[in-house]
């Protein structure tokens, strides 16, 4: 049995190629889930940034930069996340339709959103169920996908834009008010914890 440094090389392009695509396709996801499912997205301390002693200063920037996070800031990660689940989602289906897979996609997210305020593990685990269960099937049965489907769907979705901006506006709604209400039984938490 003779061994070749040249065909082993091209046996094992074949693999690296193969070990690369998976183990980039598992960082992006990596980093994708635990962004989408954290509780707070944004984390900026405002205090190592003012100088100021006003209390009224302070506030004002603290609306200031809420009303900048999730009125204008959390819009465009909403879209990223409904384009990267959508078009996960229109890998894995079969025979669903765009507006199957659009309604999934708004309540995947709006799920992982709700349990990112009860629990992160769960909304990480919700978060990454999806896109390892692609990667999954990738690996078990590559004859799976059709890239003649994924196609169909995707431009099956073009026409139904007003339904993917309704979706994002409710995502969007969703968010503002679990926030409301998390801020607000916080502070009556806290504000108790203080009489007491």
């Amino acid at each position: 049995m003779e061994l070749s440094l040249i065909e082993g090389w091209t046996t094992v392009q074949s693999l690296l190629l193969f070990l690369i695509g998976v183990a980039v396709y598992a960082v992006f996801i990596f980093i994708f889930y635990k962004f989408l499912a954290r509780k707070d997205l944004f984390k900026i301390d405002l205090s190592k940034y003012n100088t100021t002693r006003n209390p009224l200063w302070k506030k004002t920037l603290r609306v200031i930069f809420y009303v900048l996070e999730h009125i204008l800031v959390y819009p465009v990660f909403v879209i990223f996340w409904f384009g990267i689940l959508g078009l996960l989602l229109a890998f894995l289906s079969k025979n669903e339709g765009a507006q199957t897979i659009l309604l999934v996609t708004a309540a995947v997210i709006g799920s992982v959103r709700i349990t990112a305020y009860i629990s992160e593990n769960l909304s990480n685990d919700l978060a990454k169920m999806l896109p390892f269960a692609l990667l999954g099937i990738f690996l078990i049965d590559i004859s799976y996908f059709s890239i003649d489907h994924t196609q169909k769907v995707v431009f099956d979705v073009l026409p139904l834009w007003n339904t993917i901006v309704y979706y994002i506006i409710f995502i969007i709604l969703l968010e503002l008010f679990l926030r409301f209400a998390y801020e607000t039984i916080f502070f009556m938490i806290h504000k108790r914890a203080r009489k007491d």
